[in-house]
């Protein structure tokens, strides 16, 4: 009896070690990650974790956060230079000034795809990063000496090519940072920055117009030479800021960090495969998107979205100047509008966040606007 017990408890155990190792190597298939990793990466402490993303918050996030605000004012300061008499400067009417808005997007459309897919293959973001923001620093300094109408077309359409980059680039790294819950928040303060910008650019053009016959050149080209000098400082403080990835991040981040950021992402790359692919351009994946039909309810909402917006904020200033202000309390009254919008903006992506749900937040702010 003792020893039909013993071999029945034998039998028992060895069973039981079989599916304990059958549970390990599951639970590394699912995660993509050794028993060790595994192991790290669920008992890493709460406290912890909340600290590292503290840290990489504040290297990241106030960095980004003023590069959109400089390439929002790089955008769309013309309105601003429109009231303080670029069109009568450059002798252009109306309509013409309309094109000049319009050609900035046409390479700002077609560039934005092509340029993340050139930013994935660097290993130091940064350099990339770096290199499009002093581009266009350039190219706005140099509108605010153009002479003509083709000459202005042609900054904006170079100041157009340039800038796509910046914003599909900045999600891209958050993306390579946090995880998937985390993001809406630090997008938000993106988007919030840029209506900050706003903001800044009536404050900013009000100040800067006065300069008005210093060197011998208009109100409307200190704007754009102020500011873009501006930018080309923020693109070369980019090389040495602008941090890359945990593994480049040894001088503040300690070791148990960076394996901790390094791991969660190993992760979910892992568990959710339809998510990562390691080509640049997947044709299977691009078919996908052209036949899903919620792709173009998207589309349909950011056009609604984009047109107001876009042609508030390149006329804003026109519109205020035209009620009867002059157009230096024109350039301060734009200033309120945007400043809602970004308060706006954060709230609501932070409830986003809190609730992990997009949809009620996203058509409640569309309906509300109609």
């Amino acid at each position: 009896m003792a020893a039909q017990l013993k071999q029945t408890t034998s039998a028992d155990l060895e069973t039981a070690q079989k599916f304990r190792a059958m549970h390990i190597e599951n639970q590394q298939n699912l995660s993509g990650l050794s028993p060790e990793d595994a192991a790290f990466l669920q008992n890493y402490p709460e406290d912890k974790r909340k600290k590292v993303i503290r840290k990489v918050d504040i290297r990241l996030i106030p960095m980004l956060l003023f590069l959109y605000l400089i390439t929002y004012l790089d955008k769309t300061n013309i309105g601003n230079a429109k009231i303080e008499g670029l069109l009568e400067s450059l002798h252009i009417t109306g309509d013409q000034y309309n094109m000049a808005l319009s050609i900035f997007f046409i390479p700002y459309i077609l560039a934005e795809v092509p340029s993340n897919m050139i930013l994935n293959k660097f290993t130091r973001p940064s350099i990339y990063m770096g290199s499009i923001v002093l581009s266009w620093g350039i190219i706005m300094t140099m509108t605010g000496i153009v002479k003509n109408f083709g000459g202005l077309c042609a900054v904006r359409v170079m100041l157009g090519l340039f800038e796509a980059g910046f914003f599909p680039g900045a999600i891209l790294l958050v993306s390579k940072w946090y995880l998937p819950d985390e993001t809406q928040t630090r997008i938000a303060l993106l988007y919030s920055s840029a209506a900050s910008g706003g903001a800044f650019s009536g404050l900013l053009a009000f100040a800067i117009a006065k300069m008005d016959g210093l060197g011998g050149l208009e109100g409307w080209r200190w704007i754009f030479i102020v500011e873009g000098l501006l930018t080309v400082v923020m693109g070369v403080l980019c090389f040495p800021l602008l941090i890359d990835s945990p593994t480049l991040s040894g001088r503040w981040l300690e070791p148990d960090e960076i394996r901790y950021l390094e791991l969660r992402q190993i992760a979910r790359r892992v568990s959710n495969t339809k998510e990562y692919r390691e080509k640049h351009f997947d044709a299977s994946a691009f078919w996908a998107v052209v036949a899903d039909w919620k792709m173009y309810l998207l589309i349909l909402g950011s056009w609604s979205n984009a047109v107001p917006n876009y042609a508030m904020k390149f006329t804003m200033p026109t519109i205020v100047k035209s009620m009867g202000f002059t157009s230096a309390k024109a350039q301060l009254l734009t200033i309120p509008p945007y400043i809602c919008g970004a308060v706006s903006a954060w709230a609501i992506a932070v409830f986003a966040d809190k609730h992990k749900w997009r949809m009620p937040f996203i058509v409640g702010r569309a309906g509300g606007t109609r």
